[in-house]
């Protein structure tokens, strides 16, 4: 049935969540090395944060973004034949998008 739809749904792309890209060195967020072990995402992660505190807000995301501007493309976003259905692989393509380094790397196609 996975391998229909892929078929039937192309180009086919895949989103996948932030921990695909800690191997390129951007922490996940739940992990005992993530941000929230960090920070508090009630304090930097919220509206009412940054109705509190923006200054501290932008200093967070900027933190992030300069994580992000370092960071290149690992392995997990390249798709992987391997991994699709074998009655898939003749055909459809496959697009592998981690939302927080595509967002923001070049190296990346969206």
């Amino acid at each position: 049935m996975l391998a229909e739809l892929i078929r039937a749904n192309q180009p086919c792309v895949v989103l996948t969540g932030a921990g695909v890209s800690t191997e390129s060195g951007i922490p996940d967020f739940r992990s005992a090395g993530g941000i929230w072990a960090q920070y508090d995402p009630y304090e930097v992660a919220s509206i009412e944060a940054f109705h509190r505190d923006p200054e501290r807000v932008w200093e967070f995301y900027a933190r992030r973004l300069d994580v992000l501007a370092d960071a290149a493309p690992n392995p997990a976003h390249v798709p992987n034949p391997q991994s699709v259905p074998a009655t898939t692989r003749s055909g459809p393509t496959m697009s592998v998008k981690a939302r927080t380094l595509c967002a923001t790397n070049s190296g990346c196609s969206m």
